[in-house]
């Protein structure tokens, strides 16, 4: 299997791309170097705001290659973008659970609420 560092994932896929608005942020992100808040993250890449790839899935490569091994801590930054959080955390969720370690996936579903209590669940 093929290990890439943040940098070289973002730049294979980058690599894939036509001259485009995608390609273009995801080329700041290269140079996104640290820890750069999510507020500068938001700035340069989009949260979904716009409704568009454009201003969804830059980010979502972004956090990938960053958490692409830590299923929770994907989500967690994810939706710390705010925005569109349902769109950005289905994609990097259902993305980062391909990759990350199993150990990394929570436990929800004591949490979750019995769908067969609900008023809108008919037998």
């Amino acid at each position: 299997m093929i290990s890439f560092n943040q940098q070289s994932f973002i730049q294979k896929i980058q690599d894939e791309l036509n001259d485009s608005d995608m390609k273009s942020k995801l080329n700041k992100t290269l140079y996104l170097d640290g820890n750069p808040s999510i507020e500068l993250l938001v700035k340069t890449l989009g949260n979904g705001t716009k409704m568009t790839a454009q201003d969804t899935v830059p980010l979502i490569i972004w956090m990938f290659s960053r958490y692409r091994t830590n299923f929770e801590e994907c989500l967690w930054n994810t939706v710390s973008a705010l925005a569109d959080r349902d769109t950005t955390c289905a994609m990097a969720g259902g993305i980062s659970i391909l990759c990350c370690d199993e150990n990394t996936i929570p436990d929800w579903t004591k949490n979750v609420e019995n769908w067969k209590n609900s008023k809108f669940y008919e037998n």
